[in-house]
């Protein structure tokens, strides 16, 4: 109502003719932008998971992370840093960092391969 008030006088507003053709106009255009902010929303999220994985290679080549290092070692070092405030909910910086461990055991792993077959 408050929104309606403000654009009545406003000449788009009469390009529709009908109060029921204004507000279906309105719905999709709230509807739109809803889907657009929930798009946005994803995109960002999912370059704050990049962004906290790349920070966890970082940590793991400075700091000479241990293949078998646990969430609360790791979490003590990395908790200033602006990629673990952007992901919010703690479950969700576990489960990142539990993907990041299996492939960063999974590289140690084959590195130690390479490195027994070379010797030989």
């Amino acid at each position: 109502e408050d929104t309606l008030r403000t654009i009545i006088n406003h000449p788009s507003y009469k390009a529709l003719p009908t109060l029921a053709e204004r507000k279906a106009a309105f719905q999709r255009f709230c509807q739109t932008r809803k889907e657009v902010e929930r798009r946005e929303d994803a995109e960002r999220y999912e370059q704050y998971r990049r962004d906290f994985i790349r920070m966890l290679h970082r940590h793991a080549n400075t700091n000479g992370l241990r293949a078998g290092a646990s969430w609360a070692e790791v979490e003590s070092a990395v908790r200033g840093t602006p990629e673990y405030a952007k992901i919010t909910h703690p479950r969700d910086r576990y489960d990142l960092f539990d993907e990041f461990m299996r492939d960063y055991e999974r590289q140690c792993a084959e590195a130690e391969r390479g490195e027994r077959e070379e010797k030989r």
